[in-house]
């Protein structure tokens, strides 16, 4: 039997960098890096999250969209003790303030945890 576990439950992401630059004047634009990392967990040995892209959020503006030409996954054991994984380099947006970045899951099933009793479906209890 398979059962799911939600990434607020199991602790998986633990933090996810943004930096956006820039004066944030009209028509201006800046650079946007967003790297993936974790804090150290317990009872898993594989905490596997598959990615197709990333959401942003200008606080005043439209979110815009950023797909990968193909997913990218990641076992998050891996990015703990100051490792991260770059999931945007060198991203150009708008400069200015932004009210949230959301990082879009795979399908479901591509992201699961590994423990001792077995693999756990991972999902995300917003969608």
């Amino acid at each position: 039997m398979q059962h799911q576990k939600t990434l607020r439950g199991c602790g998986a992401l633990a933090a996810a960098c943004l930096v956006v630059a820039g004066c944030g004047g009209d028509g201006e634009t800046s650079t946007l890096n967003l790297a993936l990392t974790d804090a150290p967990l317990d009872n898993a040995t594989t905490v596997w999250l598959q990615f197709t892209g990333v959401e942003v959020k200008p606080e005043n503006g439209s979110a815009e969209t950023f797909m990968f030409p193909a997913p990218k996954g990641f076992n998050m054991l891996t990015l703990q003790n100051g490792n991260a994984a770059e999931l945007l380099g060198d991203t150009t947006v708008d400069a200015g303030d932004y009210e949230w970045v959301r990082l879009i899951l795979d399908a479901p099933g591509t992201s699961y945890v590994i423990d001792d009793s077995g693999q756990h479906e991972l999902t995300i209890p917003s969608g």
